[in-house]
């Protein structure tokens, strides 16, 4: 009875470290280590990189609301890669559909969101075209034109953590979870098309939130005296500004 009973618990420890193991397989640092692992290893052939590429690829696929999926899309180093290295050798090495690891698994489309988010109108055109760094910049957006981009997706359920017209990091994983929303490629840039898209999907909340941006009290500006410090504390060159 005794050895049936360890018999048992050992087949039960051995059964939930095997799940853990699985388990840990799928989140996205397990899968940075893994690529890390191959990076620094003595191997720095092409096949070998594109190994790397893959599992990196995979993160941004499987778990492009994580921080590392954002850091890849954006070519930071990440763990010990140098990604715009790393880049740079694939596409001048020309890695050929046959030198690709065999191993490599499929890239699967990341899931929507579970919560409840709004979505490009159904009835409009979907903007199918990446977006990239490139297509943004063409955009040409001003500083408060990227509040509105801010603003518009933290409306819809894509917090920016905050609207100061950067679009830091934190922008582009807003970015990111909307296109992941919309079965977009999720770039974490946007084009013109995507953006006429994010207008047509924050519409009513955009229009709801200048109503009572326009309603509230306006602040009275004051008249402020300005002055620069120089030594020893004395200020000079003073002058009035309102405020």
């Amino acid at each position: 009875m005794a050895i049936l009973k360890g018999r048992f618990v050992l087949t039960v420890a051995l059964l939930v470290f095997s799940a853990s193991t699985v388990a840990g397989q799928d989140n996205p640092e397990a899968l940075l280590g893994e690529a890390e692992n191959i990076y620094e290893g003595p191997d720095s052939s092409l096949s070998t990189l594109a190994k790397v590429r893959a599992l990196l690829d995979r993160i941004v696929q499987e778990h492009p609301s994580s921080d590392l999926a954002v850091s890849v899309l954006l070519a930071e180093p990440v763990g010990g890669i140098d990604l715009v290295g790393l880049n740079a050798r694939l596409e001048n090495g020309s890695v050929s559909e046959s030198s690709a690891p065999e191993d490599a698994v499929e890239t699967m489309q990341p899931e929507s969101s579970p919560t409840k988010i709004a979505t490009i109108d159904t009835a409009a055109p979907l903007p199918l075209t990446p977006g990239s760094e490139t297509s943004e910049l063409a955009l040409e957006l001003t500083r408060d034109m990227r509040r509105e981009v801010q603003r518009r997706l933290t409306l819809i359920g894509h917090d920016t953590k905050g609207v100061d017209g950067s679009l830091g990091k934190n922008s582009r994983k807003a970015i990111i979870e909307w296109q992941v929303a919309n079965k977009l490629v999720p770039t974490g840039y946007l084009n013109d098309s995507q953006l006429s898209a994010l207008k047509r999907a924050s519409a009513d909340e955009y229009d709801d939130w200048e109503k009572k941006e326009a309603s509230k009290p306006k602040k009275k500006k004051r008249r402020v005296k300005l002055c620069k410090r120089g030594f020893a504390g004395i200020l000079y060159d003073c002058r009035y500004v309102w405020r």
